[in-house]
């Protein structure tokens, strides 16, 4: 751990010259323990992501089918449910505007006679 620092430059350095997938080979390939990190659309898009329920189609009142993520962490004996795709959008924006940020209902409305929500 002294050189830690160093050692993510080094190997930042070095792997930035590479795509993801070849960097992965390489280690893989003289057995250093390696993994891809996925974006979130990668997760969305990967076929055993998909498989093992860990993105998941749900449907949302507003937008129709949508992903979600799954349930964590994953049994396959009881994989869980995604029962809803969330809370409509601005269902909660009352409750964030007074408790949270502490706003005056005359400020509150204001901004709603604005148009800003």
């Amino acid at each position: 751990m002294q050189h830690v620092a160093d050692l993510d430059t080094i190997i930042a350095s070095w792997s930035k010259h590479f795509e993801a997938a070849e960097v992965d080979r390489i280690l893989s390939d003289v057995d250093i323990p390696c993994t891809l990190v996925y974006t979130a659309a990668e997760c969305a898009a990967d076929p055993q992501f998909r498989h093992r329920g860990m993105v998941r189609e749900v449907e949302d009142p507003l937008f129709g089918r949508v992903l979600h993520a799954g349930v964590v962490p994953h049994v396959p004996e009881e994989p869980g449910q995604v029962r809803w795709a969330g809370p409509p959008v601005g269902a909660h924006t009352q409750e964030v505007l007074t408790k949270l940020l502490g706003m005056e209902p005359a400020k509150i409305e204001a901004l709603r006679a604005e148009g800003l929500f």
